[in-house]
C-alpha cells in the first residue's frame, strides 16, 4: 500500500507515515507528527496503530479491528508496532467508527474468554480423554440444576464433567446420583469445586464414595461457605467418617441439608453425631435413616436431639429404637421447641414405648409431622397417642403417620371429634372389625404381621395339617395371587382372617406371582420390613 493511500485513510492532516532504512539496509515504517495538529495527548487517546510488511513488501496498517492492506498473505506478516500516544478524535461520524476497537482485546486477551460455561473446555477435555461428549450435559450445561441421575458416567466421563464445573457460574444444583462414582472420582470432584462459588447444592447419592470419598467431602466442606445441602445417601459410608462429620457441624454455619441415609454408622458413629447435634444450631436437616444404629446408638442420637435448637427435620427410620430409645425421644419431645418433622418408622418400638412418645407429644408444640408406622404395636397403642394429640390444644401436628397399625372404632370416633377443630390426617391400615375382634386377638394380629410367613406355618401345624395338604402336589409351585386367596378361603381349618391373607399375600407376592417354595426357605426370623 502506497504511503500516500495511508495518509488518505489517515486523514494527512493527524498522521504522518514514513519510510526510512534501518541498519540492515531493510525499510521500516515511522510515524511522524503534523505540526499543524492540536494538543497531542488527544490525537489517539493513547491507541495503538500496527504496521505489517507483508510477505511481498507490501505494507498493511491496522487500526483497531481494521485492516487495510494490498498483499493477501497475512501468514508471513512481520509486526511492525508504531505508538500513537496522541491523535484527535475527527469529526466525522465514520472515521471515528473506523477508530474503534476492543481495547480488552489487546490489553487483556486472557479476559476474552467468556465461555462461563465452561462449555468449550468440556469438549477439548473429552477429546483429550478419547471420550464422546455427553448431549445431555451439553444441553443443560446452562441449566440452573444439572440432574445426570444414572448415566452411567464411568470414570473418566466424570473427569471430563468435572473440569468445566471450576468455571461455570450458571450451575447451583448439581445431581450426579446413581453414577458410580468411587473414591478417586469423589476427590477429583472435590477439588474442582473448591474454586467453584455457584453451587449450592451436591447430590452423589447411590454412587461408591466409600469412607475415604466422604473424608474429602468433609474437607470441602470446612473451608465452602456455599454449598447448602449435601447428599450422600447410599454410598457404603462407615463409622470411620462420624468424626469429620462432626467437626463439619461444628465448623461450617452455611450447611442447612445433609443427607446421609443408607450407609454403615453405628454405635461409635452416633456419639459424634450427639455432640454435634448438641452444639450446631444452622443445620435444618438431617436425615440418618437406614443406618446401623443398635438401641444404644439410637439413645444417644435422641439425647442429642434433646439439646438441638436448630434442627428442623430429624429422620432416623430403622434406627433400632426400641422401649429405651422411643423414651429418649419422648423426653426430647418435651423440650425441643424447633423439631418440625420426626421420622421413627421401622424402629422396633413396642406398646410401652409408644406410652414414653405419649407422654413427650402431650407437651410439645412445635412438631407438624411425625412418622411411626411399621412398628410392632397395635390398637390400644395408637389409641394412647391419638388420646395425647387431644389433650394436647398447642399440638401443632397435622399429620401423624401409623401405616401398618390397624386401628379399633372408637380411634376413628375421636378422630372425627378431634378433625372438627383442627386440620390432622391420621394413615393408618385398616379398622378392626368386632369379628375380628372376637376371632383372632389383637396380640395375635401383632405377631401375625411381624413374622407371617413362620406364624402361618405355626397355625398350619397347629391345625392337624400340612402345606402339601393346603397346596396339593398336583399344583404348580407357582400360583397367581387371586388362586392363592382362593386356595387359603377353602381351608377352613385355618381360620384365617381377610385381614391375614392380605398380610400374607403381600409378603409372598412379587408382581402378583407367588412362590410356594418361598415356605421352606423363609425361617421366623425376618430381615428388613414387612411389606403391606
Amino acid at each position: 500500500m502506497p504511503i500516500q493511500e495511508i495518509d488518505d485513510v489517515l486523514g494527512s492532516n493527524e498522521v504522518l507515515i514514513t519510510q526510512v532504512p534501518d541498519d540492515s539496509g531493510s525499510s521500516v515504517y515511522e510515524r511522524g507528527r503534523d505540526e499543524e495538529s492540536e494538543d497531542e495527548s488527544d490525537l489517539y487517546n493513547g491507541r495503538r496503530v500496527d504496521l505489517h510488511v507483508g510477505g511481498e513488501g507490501g505494507l498493511v496498517l491496522s487500526i483497531a479491528d481494521s485492516e487495510f492492506k494490498d498483499c493477501d498473505t497475512p501468514q508471513h506478516l512481520k509486526s511492525h508496532p508504531v505508538d500513537l500516544n496522541s491523535l484527535d478524535s475527527s469529526d466525522d461520524d465514520d472515521y471515528e467508527t473506523d477508530l474503534e476497537f476492543d481495547e480488552e482485546r489487546w490489553l487483556n486477551p486472557d479476559r476474552r474468554d467468556h465461555d462461563t460455561t465452561g462449555k468449550n473446555k468440556y469438549l477439548k477435555v473429552c477429546k483429550d480423554l478419547g471420550v464422546s461428549p455427553v448431549s445431555y450435559f451439553l444441553k443443560h450445561i446452562q441449566d440452573r440444576e444439572m440432574v445426570m441421575k444414572f448415566h452411567g458416567l464411568g470414570k473418566d466421563n466424570t473427569k471430563a464433567i468435572c473440569i468445566p464445573l471450576e468455571t461455570n457460574t450458571q450451575i447451583e444444583t448439581l445431581n450426579l446420583s446413581g453414577n458410580g462414582i468411587d473414591t478417586d472420582g469423589a476427590s477429583f470432584l472435590v477439588r474442582v469445586l473448591k474454586e467453584n462459588f455457584f453451587i449450592t447444592d451436591l447430590i452423589l447419592a447411590e454412587n461408591r464414595i466409600g469412607s475415604a470419598g466422604a473424608k474429602a467431602v468433609c474437607d470441602l466442606l470446612l473451608s465452602n461457605k456455599t454449598l447448602v445441602n449435601v447428599d450422600l445417601t447410599g454410598n457404603r459410608i462407615d463409622d470411620k467418617t462420624a468424626v469429620c462429620f462432626h467437626e463439619v457441624l461444628l465448623k461450617n454455619q452455611t450447611l442447612k441439608r445433609l443427607h446421609l441415609s443408607y450407609n454403615r454408622f453405628e454405635e461409635s458413629g452416633a456419639k459424634y453425631f450427639k455432640e454435634a447435634l448438641m452444639e450446631n444450631e444452622s443445620l435444618e436437616i438431617l436425615d440418618l435413616s437406614w443406618n446401623h444404629f443398635s438401641t444404644r446408638g439410637a439413645v444417644l442420637l435422641a439425647e442429642g436431639l434433646q439439646e438441638n435448637v436448630g434442627l428442623k427435620y430429624f429422620y432416623i427410620a430403622m434406627a433400632g429404637l426400641g422401649r429405651d430409645g422411643a423414651e429418649a425421644i419422648g423426653k426430647a419431645l418435651k423440650s425441643n421447641r424447633t423439631l418440625l418433622e420426626l421420622d421413627i418408622s421401622y424402629s422396633r418400638i413396642p406398646v410401652d414405648g409408644v406410652c414414653h412418645l405419649a407422654s413427650g407429644i402431650k407437651e410439645n408444640d412445635a412438631l407438624q409431622v411425625l412418622k411411626m408406622g411399621f412398628n410392632p404395636f397395635e390398637a390400644d397403642a395408637a389409641m394412647c397417642m391419638l388420646r395425647a394429640l387431644d389433650q394436647n390444644d398447642s399440638s401443632a401436628i397435622n399429620y401423624l403417620d401409623l401405616s401398618n397399625v390397624l386401628v379399633k372404632t372408637e380411634f376413628t370416633e375421636l378422630l372425627s371429634k378431634i378433625s372438627e377443630t383442627r386440620t390432622l390426617q391420621v394413615i393408618f391400615d385398616g379398622v378392626l372389625t368386632e369379628c375380628q375382634h372376637s376371632k383372632i386377638p389383637i396380640e395375635e394380629m401383632v405377631k401375625f404381621r411381624q413374622d407371617p410367613i413362620g406364624v402361618f406355618k405355626n397355625y398350619v401345624t397347629s391345625s392337624g395339617l400340612s402345606l402339601t395338604d393346603i397346596f396339593t402336589p398336583e399344583e404348580s409351585c407357582v400360583l397367581r395371587e387371586d388362586e392363592f386367596r382362593n386356595i387359603l378361603k377353602n381351608v377352613n381349618e385355618l381360620n384365617l382372617t381377610k385381614e391375614q391373607v392380605k398380610v400374607l399375600c403381600n409378603k409372598l407376592s412379587v408382581n402378583g406371582i407367588i412362590d410356594l417354595s418361598q415356605f421352606d426357605e423363609q425361617t421366623e426370623e425376618e430381615d428388613g420390613p414387612i411389606k403391606t
